[in-house]
């Protein structure tokens, strides 16, 4: 597990540099750890990251139109419109290692759920909001 749910969302990986980060922005990915998932009734789903297992650390997942990149530190970064193809041949990921140890993380909201629209724009305006990271 990469976070540890309190009043506050710390973050017990390793964070990725701000190289790291700014590739995987460029490439439309945004940092989903720790936001919720809500089905299409609005009820409250798991805690992205909550049940991660450091096998899917280094990992990538692609599922109905959606990619998932776990980090090797444990962050969770998910985007679309990446063909599944290229996240292994990309050199923007391959040379920043950000994948590794190839396919087989889980996608989150690929299966009917979904994250908020509050959520997702202020982790694109700061890919870190709403997380501590222990120092």
């Amino acid at each position: 597990m990469s976070i540890e749910t309190r009043n506050v969302m710390v973050f017990k990986g390793t964070r990725t540099t701000d190289k790291q980060r700014a590739c995987l922005q460029e490439a439309g990915f945004v940092h989903v750890t720790g936001l919720r998932e809500y089905d299409s009734s609005a009820m409250e789903c798991p805690i992205i990251g909550e049940k991660l297992r450091v096998e899917e650390y280094g990992k990538w997942g692609y599922h109905h139109g959606l990619v998932v990149i776990v980090t090797q530190g444990g962050e969770i970064w998910l985007g679309t419109c990446v063909e599944e193809s290229a996240i292994d041949t990309d050199a923007r990921f391959r040379n920043l290692c950000l994948n590794p140890n190839g396919k087989g993380a889980f996608v989150p909201c690929s299966n009917g759920t979904q994250l908020s629209t509050k959520a997702l724009l202020q982790r694109i305006a700061n890919p870190s909001h709403g997380l501590v990271y222990p120092e």
